[in-house]
């Protein structure tokens, strides 16, 4: 796989059901931009990353012990659990994003040049009841925001409420960008 590396354990104890094993990976490579380019995407930035997993599956319940990308362009990690697979509406995941530079991954987020600075983000989903209570936060140099509350199923998503609060000390670049 040319300079990349991955290495990697997978196991079942019950391969003939799959319902439990376990898959460790680590995967490291000198340049996001070659593998996005091995994915089709283009524009990412050309900086060295590593990836982490770390995942197992006991009677059906699904475990992220750990889900890592890091590099100096992003940093993204993930963990949680879905307590049955089977029952998509079960679990719960809390995630996490830095971009120390927006500019850097503008091209590939598509975003406005404009938009400069770091980007820190965090999201947890939570299944509860019948619903999923919500949480996103994003903190930017020129925005801030919080989205929590909870989600209810069904088409009219009866009960539902998500609140959005924030934060904006460059609302002039906020509106130049809303315009535009």
């Amino acid at each position: 796989f040319g300079e990349f590396q991955i290495k990697g354990l997978a196991s079942s104890e019950t391969p003939d059901t799959l319902a439990s094993g376990q898959v460790a990976m680590i995967a490291s490579g000198p340049d996001l931009a070659q593998l996005g380019a091995f994915f089709g995407e283009k524009n990412w930035p050309a900086s060295a990353f590593q990836a982490n997993v770390d995942t197992s599956l006991r009677n059906f319940r699904v475990e992220i012990e750990r889900f890592e990308l890091t590099s100096d362009a992003v940093t993204i990690s993930l963990i949680g659990a879905l307590p049955d697979y089977r029952a998509p509406g079960s679990g719960a995941l809390e995630g996490a994003i830095y971009i120390p530079s927006l500019a850097v991954l503008s091209e590939v987020l598509d975003l406005p040049k404009s938009l400069q600075g770091p980007l820190n983000g965090k999201m947890s989903l939570t299944r509860s009841g019948q619903g999923t209570d919500v949480l996103i936060k994003s903190d930017t140099p020129f925005l801030s925001f919080e989205v929590g509350g909870r989600i209810e199923p069904g088409e009219s998503m009866l009960g539902s409420a998500l609140p959005l609060t924030g934060h904006s000390d460059t609302t002039d670049l906020l509106l130049g960008l809303a315009v535009d």
